[in-house]
């Protein structure tokens, strides 16, 4: 028996599991996606079950409990907010952890029209990225907060992407350039 399974037959009822499969559905991603992403939230004892749908083949299932704290982990990382734009103002301003797993310093700051698609942009190439916060903006304040901000970053690494070491002081920053353009 592989150490990494918990192999279990399936029961007359399933509904005590959640499958990959629907995990990833809910999730939006594929189920390779998933299963590396629950792997990574330490989800690392995933039973095998023969479901109807798997066409009684083996797959992966985890508890319903267990689901329930991965869907809890993503949506606390904003995966599942929903952001919308105001006829007055032109989009958003973000600021986001675009690889919180390898840095949390690492901080993407951004603008867009359309937050949710361009989170989404982002999700393709940083799947664990997290949300730190999010302002109405109009699109010609950008490149002036940009370099407001990049005055205090402690690294750069692209015109949008820095090193800060107190995110905190980032947002506050932040707030009080849109407190003063209200």
């Amino acid at each position: 028996m592989n150490d990494f399974f918990l192999e279990e037959e399936a029961k007359s009822n399933n509904n005590q599991y959640v499958t990959l499969t629907e995990i990833s559905e809910q999730l939006g991603l594929d189920r390779s996606s998933a299963r590396k992403y629950i792997l990574n939230l330490n989800f690392t004892n995933p039973f095998r079950i023969r479901t109807k749908e798997s066409g009684n083949q083996l797959c992966l299932a985890w508890s319903v409990e267990d689901a329930e704290k991965i869907l809890q982990e993503r949506k606390k990382k904003g995966f599942f907010d929903e952001v919308k734009v105001e006829n007055s103002l032109d989009g958003f301003f973000y600021l986001i952890k675009i690889i919180p797993e390898l840095s949390k310093k690492r901080v993407k700051l951004g603008f867009s029209s359309n937050f949710d698609s361009r989170l989404n942009s982002h999700r393709c190439i940083s799947p664990t990225l997290e949300v730190i916060k999010v302002w109405e903006c109009k699109r010609y304040w950008e490149p002036v907060l940009i370099d407001l901000l990049e005055t205090i970053a402690v690294k750069k690494y692209s015109s949008e992407v820095f090193d800060f070491d107190c995110i905190d002081e980032l947002i506050k920053k932040t707030e009080a350039f849109f407190s003063l353009h209200e």
